[in-house]
């Protein structure tokens, strides 16, 4: 869980990489990476134990479930007005 919470916030990170097709592809490019990275993580849990641990696979199916979300709630006049009062 303490992966996958790291792994969520990512995204900031991915997207101040110095790297022309990071920042040529977008929020769809930062999103991607991150939700690869959580994807790999899964991958290599199910190979190495032979099973997915139940708290990595509800972490990580409701993370990647959360990118549609986001991507509504950025654009509604209500997040923005609470983005904005909280740069002031």
């Amino acid at each position: 869980m303490m992966l996958l919470a790291n792994m969520s916030i990512l995204t900031a990170a991915i997207a101040r990489i110095p790297v022309a097709f990071i920042h040529d592809g977008g929020l769809l490019m930062y999103f991607g990476l991150t939700d690869l990275l959580i994807v790999l993580c899964v991958a290599y849990d199910s190979i190495r134990h032979r099973r997915l641990h139940p708290a990595f696979a509800w972490g990580a199916g409701l993370i990647l479930a959360s990118l549609p979300l986001r991507m509504w709630v950025m654009g509604t006049p209500a997040w923005m007005r609470f983005a904005t009062w909280l740069v002031k």
